[in-house]
Order: structure tokens, then C-alpha cells, then sequence
């Protein structure tokens, strides 16, 4: 059984991965920040919508993996919420775009539990892993991104 920061962490860490967006790194060492995290290389230029998933899809890899999220996933709500509420000018629509994020974190999750598991299960043994380390990971375990399946020609 996999710890649950990890299934956590490799749940964004994945997500970052099937979104195209670039990772500078995963972890599951505490630091004065936070018991774990996952950080971008960059954010700039990524659509709202992108982060917003990204930032749901550890508690949805919680959720999946032990039935409920942790308190960990307190920050990330709140990371969520700040870049939603930039481009909501109302609750109703904040309520739709969170609904939106968060249904398609949740199928991202169910589609990548197996890459999910392979990322947890090195972060529990390595305990920090380099960005640029994950998507070889999963494409040696056969899992292909899904920003490259949809590009022409595959």
C-alpha cells in the first residue's frame, strides 16, 4: 500500500504530466511549506482551467485510492479557488467552472490510476523525485500522455 502523500503527490504529478505541463519536481519530504508537494517549472501561460485540475487531482487521487482526502488538501482548494475566482465575475459561475475541474480531475485519475501507482510507489522509495523523471517513468510502463495521443499522426 502506497502512503497517502504520495498517492497525493503522484496524483498531481500525473495530472501535470497528461496536461503538458512541465515539472520541476515531486516530493514527499516536509518542508516549512508543506508535509509534501509538487512544484512546476513554470505556471505562466497555462489556462486556469489546466491549473485547476492539476490542483484537484491530488485529493482526487486520495479520494480514489482511501475514499476521502486528507487535510493536505486544504492548500490546494484554496490554490484552486484563487485561480478560479480570477475569472469568475460570480459564485454561479465559480460553481460551474469548480464543477468542471473537478469532474475532469476525477476522470483523469480514474484513467491514470496504474500511472498514479507507479509514481506513488517510487515516491515512497525515493521520497523526492526530479520533474523531468516522470514522464520516461510512465512511458517505460507503458502509459502514453494523453496531450501526445491526441497529436497528429498518433
Amino acid at each position: 500500500m502506497h502512503s497517502r502523500a504520495a498517492i497525493h503527490e503522484a496524483g498531481h504529478a500525473v495530472a501535470a504530466v497528461q496536461l503538458g505541463l512541465m515539472l520541476a519536481h515531486v516530493s514527499i519530504v516536509p518542508d516549512r511549506d508543506a508535509a509534501a508537494h509538487v512544484a512546476l517549472a513554470t505556471s505562466e501561460g497555462v489556462s486556469p482551467k489546466k491549473l485547476s485540475i492539476y490542483g484537484l487531482a491530488g485529493g482526487c487521487a486520495e479520494r480514489a485510492a482511501f475514499g476521502g482526502p486528507s487535510r493536505g488538501q486544504t492548500s490546494d482548494l484554496a490554490g484552486v479557488n484563487r485561480i478560479l475566482r480570477k475569472i469568475a465575475p460570480g459564485e454561479a459561475e465559480f460553481g460551474t467552472l469548480f464543477t468542471i475541474a473537478r469532474d475532469e480531475a476525477e476522470a483523469l485519475v480514474a484513467r491514470n490510476r496504474f500511472a498514479i501507482g507507479i509514481v506513488a510507489r517510487a515516491l515512497d522509495r525515493e521520497l523526492w523525485i526530479d520533474g523531468r523523471e516522470v514522464p520516461p517513468m510512465l512511458w517505460r510502463a507503458g502509459v502514453a500522455p494523453e496531450f501526445v495521443k491526441g497529436l497528429p499522426g498518433r
